[in-house]
């Protein structure tokens, strides 16, 4: 089998729109008193019933320690209205920054 398209060389920096085509999340997490939420680009549907997400979150991340003791986390889907914010809390860490509204 033979085919006519050629391949073309994507940058590396944007593999990761081909890649992850599903929505940006933000991840909300608590733990004794303590509150963070984190960008999420990679989940996934591993089951429909009963209804299964998979993600990664890194053991470096902010919000390891609070999910895993927890047991818990909210997976919240923003509107594009909230782009900025969802940038910036992606290009920052819980560890860091502390906003309290």
């Amino acid at each position: 089998m033979t085919s006519s398209t050629a391949k073309k060389p994507v940058p590396l920096e944007k593999v990761r729109r081909y890649l992850e085509p599903g929505p940006i999340v933000l991840v909300s997490s608590a733990w004794e008193g303590e509150r963070n939420i984190m960008t999420m680009g990679w989940h996934t549907i591993m089951a429909f019933s009963p209804s299964l997400l998979g993600c990664v979150i890194s053991a470096g991340n902010h919000s390891f320690d609070m999910v895993r003791r927890s047991g818990e986390c909210v997976i919240n889907l923003p509107t594009t209205r909230l782009t900025e914010q969802v940038v910036g809390i992606g290009n920052s860490s819980g560890a860091d920054i502390d906003i309290v509204h």
